[in-house]
């Protein structure tokens, strides 16, 4: 009985250590998802900027 208790435990406390790098995995991801989406409006507003500034009327 003490013996079914520990395996428990000692799956469920490995159970809870995959879930939390799952976790950590997961914000990770999500952060450089972000970064990346930041760098291409930064370079879309760039570009929208050049365009303008470059537009002449005749």
């Amino acid at each position: 009985m003490v013996l079914i208790i520990c395996l428990i435990l000692f799956i469920w406390g490995i159970y809870g250590l995959a879930s939390d790098y799952d976790h950590e995995a997961e914000r990770r991801n999500d952060y450089r998802t972000a970064e990346r989406r930041h760098r291409e409006k930064l370079d879309a507003i760039r570009t929208a900027i050049v365009s303008i500034n470059t537009f002449r009327i005749c």
